[in-house]
């Protein structure tokens, strides 16, 4: 006898059954072949070019592993579900990341530089969002309401949080920024050129931090070179780390 599965049981039968096969144990709205068709599908339909896209199953599979690894050191509600870590493709928060991964993957672990373009491609027409498949975002990272982001290169450490509208990179001497451990940046902030930036630090909504040394535990308010620093008092980032 035969036994067909309806799409709403391949769910449950993915996360215990599949996915541990891949080494992935978090609970997905999508298995990796449909993942994998829907994400093929949209570079298709994006890039008409008829490229090879050979690698995208590994692209997938690696991807998800280190979504995995970056949802679960975080408290962030919409990255669990029933007490298990979750990925939602239909979640642009967290697809941004996803494709930002498989952008990665294809650059370092396959060599594939055309998928790669086509990823980094993809993740600006669907959320404005610039990050290069060569600038390397820390394990741990959250994007929310991600719009408008633009992260260039810099020094990254884990517990980032990022929102809709900043802006790191490197000033015209190509001198880049090293941010410390959970960093959270509000809405339309900069952080750009030689500027280094201490642990538990937050940057204000609109403040333009360039060419600065800012020491942990600081909110930054303002525009450089007339910044206010005044202590960070408050856990901001509880809601979505344990800290």
């Amino acid at each position: 006898m035969i036994c067909v599965m309806s799409c709403g049981q391949l769910g449950p039968f993915f996360s215990s059954v599949i996915a541990p096969l891949f080494g992935i144990s978090m609970d997905t709205s999508l298995d990796i072949k449909r993942l994998t068709k829907y994400l093929r599908l949209q570079l298709v339909h994006n890039f008409p070019d008829e490229g090879d896209l050979e690698d995208l199953s590994q692209v997938v599979s690696d991807a998800l592993k280190k979504l995995e690894y970056c949802f679960r050191h975080s408290v962030y509600s919409p990255n669990w579900k029933n007490e298990k870590c979750y990925f939602n493709h239909l979640n642009a928060d967290q697809y941004v990341v996803f494709i930002y991964f498989c952008s990665v993957t294809a650059f370092l672990q396959c060599k594939n530089i055309e998928l790669a373009n086509k990823l980094f491609y993809l993740n600006k027409i669907l959320h404005s969002f610039h990050c290069m498949y060569d600038t390397i975002l820390p394990d741990i990272f959250l994007v929310i309401h991600g719009s408008g982001i633009v992260l260039g290169k810099a020094s990254y450490a884990d517990y980032f949080v990022v929102t809709q509208g900043c802006t790191v990179g490197s000033n015209p001497q190509f001198q880049q920024p090293k941010l410390g451990k959970y960093l959270f940046m509000y809405p339309y902030s900069s952080i750009t050129g030689c500027t280094t930036i201490g642990n538990n630090a937050c940057i204000a909504n609109g403040a333009f931090v360039n060419d600065e040394l800012i020491d942990g535990d600081s909110l930054v308010i303002g525009k450089s070179p007339c910044l206010s620093i005044k202590e960070n008092k408050r856990t901001r980032l509880s809601y979505f780390y344990p800290h």
